[in-house]
């Protein structure tokens, strides 16, 4: 399967060290954040930095009915689920909670991940892929770990859809991270 990258993932995955993560240089790393959503409103649920600022980390939209079930249990049009993501402190790697939630497949909900203030895009040159900052920032994608140590592209990543955002559907809870192929 063919990413906008240049690279390309395998059906076994690509391994977490064949990725260059996006850094994150700050030491307002967001905290865990718990979104309630009423699975048949639309929802722009945010993550923001711990800077004075709020400073926007991600923002997801869950359109009406793209939560599916939750422990294997349908989830009903007026219900409302909490959703908690993690951040991990000094990169763009985040987690989805919780563990038996599942996402509607032809309707997932999205996110858009901004790296404009904290995004510490030196790493670019710890691989010879990329020349300089522009080209490195013009490869980075959303991958989501699908099991331990298999990263694959999620759904629809690619950048945007404003300037330094990285944006892709959700396709399940676990563990997604922005990066580039080394």
């Amino acid at each position: 399967m063919a990413c906008s990258g240049g690279g390309a993932t395998g059906p076994g995955g690509t391994p977490r060290s064949a990725l260059l993560a996006l850094a994150q240089a700050d030491t307002f790393s967001p905290a865990a954040t718990t979104f309630y959503i009423q699975n048949n409103v639309t929802t722009h649920a945010q993550v923001l930095h711990s800077d004075s600022s709020g400073t926007l980390f991600a923002d997801f939209t869950f359109t009406p009915l793209s939560i599916f079930s939750l422990n294997g249990q349908s989830v009903c049009d007026t219900c409302t689920v909490a959703v908690t993501v993690t951040v991990q402190a000094g990169t763009y790697f985040f987690s989805v909670g919780p563990s038996g939630i599942r996402f509607d497949a032809a309707n997932q909900p999205t996110v858009a991940v901004s790296y404009a203030r904290y995004g510490d895009m030196s790493v670019f040159d710890s691989s010879a892929r990329y020349a300089d900052t522009a080209a490195f920032r013009m490869a980075l994608e959303l991958w989501r770990e699908r099991r331990p140590g298999a990263w694959f592209l999620s759904s629809g990543s690619g950048p945007g859809p404003g300037a330094s955002q990285v944006s892709a559907a959700l396709e399940g809870p676990g563990n997604y991270l922005v990066a580039a192929l080394k």
